[in-house]
């Protein structure tokens, strides 16, 4: 039995890597964004300081993404 892959040109392979690619990006922002604003609205700095942590971990990932780190 063949793999769904083999009914699909390498083209469109790519092509559709690359549509997936710039979805994980633009929910990598909308969670970035939104850990943006639960850092700021946050009264306790523990609390604050974890935000952070993910938000700058969402950032160097969708980075990597969007610069070709990630094939």
């Amino acid at each position: 039995m063949q793999s769904s892959a083999m009914h699909y040109s390498m083209k469109e392979i790519i092509y559709n890597m690359a549509m997936l690619k710039d979805t994980i990006c633009k929910l990598l922002t909308i969670l970035i964004d939104d850990f943006k604003f639960r850092i700021e609205a946050s009264y306790d700095e523990s609390d604050s300081d974890k935000w952070s942590k993910f938000h700058d971990q969402l950032i160097k990932m969708r980075n990597t993404i969007k610069n070709g780190g990630i094939k």
